[in-house]
């Protein structure tokens, strides 16, 4: 009888955890909320309530960042290619994270909405690249 048992148990989580449909949040479309920060993964869009303007992460062109076991002279930068969208006109911008030399900026103006990176994931690692599809980089926009 307790055989029996462990093997109907055994169906039954098996059923249980194949039937359960996984979700990538990266594949669902953000609506974002003004001044609140909102997370996007590379080839993920963000969309304004309104649905006027559209925000999507292209690429990680350049991750520059000093990994956080290494002693480094300056923290590093990140740069997130960005595509602007809206009824009648589209643009692409880089942004930069943590860096404003030679005319970096974290932030741009685009049909009234100020956008502006405010951070990146995952922290590099010594000697490990990230791949585009692990990068999240999180991102305010005021209108």
């Amino acid at each position: 009888m307790k055989i029996i048992t462990f093997f109907l148990s055994l169906s039954a989580l098996s059923f249980f955890v194949t039937s359960c449909k996984k979700t990538d949040l990266c594949d669902e479309k953000v609506i974002f909320t003004n001044s609140k920060s909102f997370e996007l993964c590379v080839g993920q869009q963000s969309v304004d309530p309104t649905g006027k303007f559209t925000l999507e992460l292209l690429e990680i062109p350049q991750d520059n960042r000093c990994p956080k076991e290494v002693n480094c002279i300056i923290a590093g930068w990140t740069d997130a290619k960005v595509k602007l969208i809206t009824k009648d006109s589209s643009a692409i911008r880089t942004l930069s994270f943590r860096d404003f030399t030679a005319g970096r900026t974290d932030s741009t103006q685009y049909a009234g909405y100020h956008i502006r990176v405010t951070g990146v994931s995952p922290d590099t690692k010594a000697n490990q690249k990230i791949e585009q599809k692990d990068y999240r980089v999180t991102f305010t926009i005021n209108k």
